[in-house]
């Protein structure tokens, strides 16, 4: 059965999207293999493309809604929905990201492998997130906490100080606020699939 989501995706020409699906290795609105900058080509090749097993078929993304199961024919509700819900907020609404602490990445899970950016959501992101909680996972999953993040690799096996991992915090540095203009329905179709964007809402 369908899988979706509701994302957030950095614009393609965004500095974090380019350098995220680099490094993993796909690219969530090409549907396929990324195109890689000059700046980090070194950097891409010196990964060992296993560290992003777990979070390739992703994308680059940041999850507002948790992903839940659904029929096919429930796709044209979902979307309805989706959009009802994005567009409760005023046009002038702000969805606002600010990156946690001072280090560009931080590494989450038992083992530490779990490599990520985290953000700190303004109170619109949070209200948004709720609603869509509320309207599509609230009833068939435990509760989801909302730590704003982007994966970027997992499950990473090498040194938290390695030469490599400094130079993805180098890559990423100069991220440090977000603002938000637009959110992501996405959805795999069949396990084993990588996700989609199906639709995509702007202001």
């Amino acid at each position: 059965m369908p899988k979706f989501a509701v994302y957030y995706v950095p614009r393609q020409t965004d500095r974090l999207y380019r350098a995220g699906s680099a490094i993993l290795g796909y690219d969530l609105r090409r549907r396929g293999a990324p195109r890689i900058p000059a700046d980090l080509s070194a950097l891409v090749r010196s990964r060992d493309p296993d560290w992003a097993r777990c979070a390739c078929d992703y994308g680059l993304h940041m999850i507002i809604g948790h992903s839940w199961e659904a029929d096919r024919r429930q796709v044209p509700q979902i979307e309805q929905m989706t959009k009802a819900i994005w567009r409760v907020f005023p046009r002038d609404t702000r969805f606002i990201l600010i990156r946690k602490g001072r280090s560009a990445v931080r590494f989450w899970g038992q083992r530490r492998e779990i490599v990520v950016m985290e953000f700190t959501p303004n109170s619109s992101l949070i209200i948004l997130h709720t609603l869509v909680t509320a309207f599509f996972t609230a009833a068939t999953q435990e509760p989801f906490r909302f730590k704003p993040h982007f994966t970027l690799l997992n499950p990473y096996q090498g040194s938290r100080r390695s030469t490599f991992v400094r130079g993805l915090s180098r890559a990423v540095e100069d991220v440090r606020r977000i603002e938000i203009a637009s959110i992501c329905l996405v959805v795999r179709w069949s396990e084993g699939q990588p996700w989609e964007i199906y639709r995509e809402y702007g202001r």
